[in-house]
């Protein structure tokens, strides 16, 4: 005497059982293919936070990188480096930017007088630039300004929308 599904019995127990594990692996699996082409921080930049504080798996940290973001750069020259070294110092920073990512604009600002004396200079000439990059660029970028000679002071911002 053969029971259906829907009946009693070891083996519609058995059946049903299978079928609500080959559900959940099938979920299980399409999770997967979702996750495998988001990009986790921890996998662009080492350990994030998250990963050293408390979660030690990778797997598990939900923190997600950015892939690119708008950014501000602002920076001061010092004007005794002359009219062809400051453009040559503007066009360095553009090339740099424009091999990683996209430049929106260049604004020369020009010679400014400062709020105070830096390195006992009373003025300087700026220069905002906005571009799009990926996360690695600004920490390069903010490092080459920060070793470049005749720059004066610089910042980076993320211009959120």
């Amino acid at each position: 005497m053969a029971q259906d599904d829907k009946g009693g019995g070891e083996a519609a127990a058995f059946r049903r059982g299978q079928r609500k594990r080959a559900k959940k692996s099938k979920f299980i699996l399409d999770f997967r293919e979702k996750i495998r082409y988001t990009i986790r921080a921890c996998e662009i930049s080492g350990p994030c936070r998250r990963c050293r504080g408390g979660q030690k798996s990778k797997r598990r940290c939900n923190n997600r990188a950015k892939i690119s973001a708008k950014y501000k750069v602002i920076y001061i020259i010092d004007p005794a480096v002359g009219e062809e070294g400051i453009t040559a110092l503007v066009e360095k920073f553009k090339a740099m930017v424009e091999a990683e990512g996209t430049l929106i604009s260049v604004d020369e600002l020009g010679k400014r007088r400062l709020a105070y004396p830096i390195n006992d200079l009373p003025e300087g000439y700026y220069v905002r630039m906005i571009c799009e990059c990926k996360p690695q660029l600004p920490a390069e970028l903010d490092r080459v300004l920060g070793i470049t000679e005749g720059v004066i002071r610089h910042i980076i911002t993320n211009e959120e929308a």
